[in-house]
């Protein structure tokens, strides 16, 4: 727009005091941002977010030429950040406009507080965090990684030893493992479950499916030996099949 079309606050203001309409709107904004200051914000659902992030690893792979391991991880993180910063801009917009419309400036503030807060936290999720497994009397009995697994690159070792499980290529024979009852990493039959050594340790490879996407698996290993009670996570990711 022409620079000088947009009103002041000062004529904004005396247009209100002479058009009741309009104070009845800004009065019905107003209270419309109280309300939604006492609700609770929504979460983004775990698979969803699980789903955003193969779905961004797999074009930046595709528009990416062939190159090591790190860099491939690299661009998938980054990729991921460059999405989730541009969020965090939209959203401290938007509440900014809303509430300079509403005269809401504290709330305003409140809330693009917590969106950055949340789009930090996110960033964060993929990171491995420990985890622990309690019994009926608190007694820690497994440790391991939960949280949302970042999309691996097709040359780490375990996203080879995903590959080769799935195409039926291992030496190893398929076997039943106590761990494919654990919900925390999987639910359902798992697609394969494979003994073999990780890191140089007894590990057993348990791959489920990724709910709403086909084209991706998620893979957990366990060390051995391992039963529902007491188990210990060795690895984790995802995998693009």
């Amino acid at each position: 727009m022409a620079e000088g079309s947009q009103p002041t606050a000062e004529s904004s203001s005396e247009h209100l005091r002479d058009c009741p309409t309009c104070q009845s709107d800004l009065d019905t904004l107003s209270q419309l941002l109280t309300v939604l200051a006492t609700l609770e914000r929504p979460q983004l659902p775990h698979e969803v977010a699980l789903r955003i992030d193969a779905a961004l690893a797999r074009e930046a792979a595709e528009r990416a030429p062939t190159t090591p391991a790190e860099e491939d991880a690299s661009s998938s993180r980054s990729v991921r950040a460059r999405g989730r910063v541009r969020f965090s801009r939209g959203l401290g917009w938007a509440m900014a406009a809303l509430a300079t419309t509403a005269g809401g400036v504290v709330l305003a503030a409140n809330l693009t507080s917590s969106g950055s807060s949340a789009g930090r936290a996110s960033a964060g999720s993929a990171a491995p965090r420990p985890y622990q497994k309690l019994d009926n009397n608190g007694a820690r009995r497994a440790e391991g990684t939960a949280g949302s697994p970042e999309v691996l690159a097709p040359s780490t070792p375990l996203a080879v030893w995903v590959k080769q499980a799935l195409a039926g290529m291992t030496p190893r024979a398929r076997i039943n493992s106590p761990c494919i009852s654990d919900p925390t990493f999987g639910s359902g039959q798992p697609l394969a479950v494979v003994n073999g050594d990780y890191s140089a340790v007894p590990a057993v490879l348990v791959v489920y499916a990724l709910v709403g996407d086909p084209s991706t698996v998620r893979a957990v290993v366990y060390a051995q030996p391992c039963t529902p009670q007491n188990y210990q996570v060795l690895a984790q990711g995802l995998v693009v099949k």
